[in-house]
């Protein structure tokens, strides 16, 4: 296992440990324009794009964009997470919603979040 990987599962333990809801904390962060911690990172972005400040960039303005802007329900996304079907949830709502920038970044450079709740 990559020393990226185990911090970011370090990271993980610790942030469960307080019990924080890691959906809370993306919508806290898609509402400031901040990236998010490692343990939302790991949850909705996918381990993979960690290390990628361009594809977490991408990411999260596709979040804002559904959550932000368009107004999704923060329950659909956590379903989504726990069901490991965030990449479906991005396509569909890009495709009922209309398209944006970060969503043809995302498509161009073949971004997946991939598996995420483990």
């Amino acid at each position: 296992m990559s020393y990226l990987k185990k911090y970011i599962y370090k990271e993980m333990f610790l942030y469960y440990i307080i019990m924080t809801k890691t959906i809370d904390d993306l919508v806290k962060y898609c509402m400031l324009d901040i990236i998010p911690p490692l343990p939302v990172i790991a949850d909705y972005f996918g381990i993979e794009n960690a290390s990628n400040i361009e594809n977490l960039s991408t990411i999260l303005g596709l979040y804002q964009g559904m959550i932000k802007i368009k107004g999704m329900n923060k329950d659909i996304v956590e379903n989504a997470y726990k069901k490991n079907k965030l990449d479906k949830l991005i396509h569909d709502s890009y495709r009922i919603y209309g398209t944006s920038g970060h969503y043809r970044d995302f498509c161009d450079k073949n971004i997946i979040i991939g598996k995420t709740r483990l």
